[in-house]
Parts: C-alpha cells; sequence; structure tokens
C-alpha cells in the first residue's frame, strides 16, 4: 500500500522511473502473497488495487495509453462487490480513455460510473464523478458526450429533490 501512495506521488512530481519502480516492487509483493505479517486491515490490496494506482500513475504522467491498460486489467482483477473501489478507477478510466482520444470509450465508462453513482454515496467517489464529467466539457459538442452530460444532469436534478 505505502509503494502504491510513494508511487502516486512521484507520479504527480512528474518521475516517472520512481513511480514505475515503486509500482513494480508493489506488484511483486502482492504477488507473492500475504503473509503473517501483514496487518489485518490491509485486506483489499490486491492486483486489482495495484493495476488500478497504476492506471492513476500512468494518468498523472500524461500517458493515457498506459492508463487505459492499466484499469483495464484492474477491472479484470478488482472484487466485483467493491463497487466504490470500482466506481473510482471507472470515472479514471474514462478520463484515460477521453485523454487518449477515445470519446465513445470514455463515454461509454462514463456511463458505467453514474450507474455506479445512483447507488454510491461518497464524497471521495463524488469527486472522481465530478473531475470525469469536467473531461467531457469542452467536448460537450459530441452526442457521446452530450448523451452523459445530460443524463449527469438528471441525475444532479432528481438528487436535489430529495
Amino acid at each position: 500500500m505505502l509503494l502504491t501512495r510513494q508511487a502516486c506521488g512521484h507520479a504527480k512530481l512528474g518521475e516517472r522511473q520512481a513511480a514505475l519502480t515503486a509500482l513494480g516492487r508493489a506488484a511483486e509483493l502482492c504477488a507473492q502473497g500475504r503473509s503473517e505479517h501483514d496487518p489485518e486491515w490491509l485486506y483489499w490490496i490486491n492486483e486489482g488495487e495495484i493495476h488500478g494506482q497504476a492506471g492513476s500513475c500512468y494518468l498523472d504522467l500524461g500517458d493515457a495509453r498506459g492508463a487505459v491498460a492499466s484499469f483495464t486489467k484492474a477491472r479484470k482483477a478488482l472484487n466485483p462487490a467493491d463497487h466504490r473501489t470500482r466506481g473510482l478507477f471507472l470515472s479514471r478510466a474514462a478520463t484515460a480513455h477521453i485523454e487518449q482520444g477515445d470519446l465513445e470509450a470514455g463515454c461509454t465508462t462514463a456511463h458505467e460510473v453514474l450507474d455506479l453513482a445512483e447507488n454510491l454515496q461518497s464524497a471521495r467517489f463524488d469527486s472522481h464523478v465530478t473531475s470525469m464529467i469536467q473531461q467531457l466539457r469542452p467536448v460537450a459538442h459530441s452526442p457521446y458526450a452530450q448523451d452523459v452530460l445530460e443524463r449527469r444532469a438528471t441525475m444532479a436534478t432528481a438528487g436535489s429533490r430529495t
């Protein structure tokens, strides 16, 4: 867990090699499996989490293609019942697709995020959804983006009535 956080810090600073080194070490330790020395609260660190953190690092490093690849691996490896983590990584995956220029894939993924948003209450997740939506504003002329933006607006209006 600490290595993924270290990697994210390096990525935000633009230190690609240091970020990739920390991610590589985190993946190695994860592949070794849990040991009796691991604290119980680290139950959630798994291969999907490592791939998702790698995707976030790639996105912060400006490597949308690497981010999409890592988020795709995360999606396959994450626990399907962990909706919040899935939503966090899917929102970043949508952003990565958009930054890569694949608006259709980005918007398809954004709809998956909005599906999850209908049932999740998390300030962190809401922040990710807001960031994802902001990525669509510059391409709002696209029918794909319009569909997502209209859906989000409808959700926001419905939410304000309750």
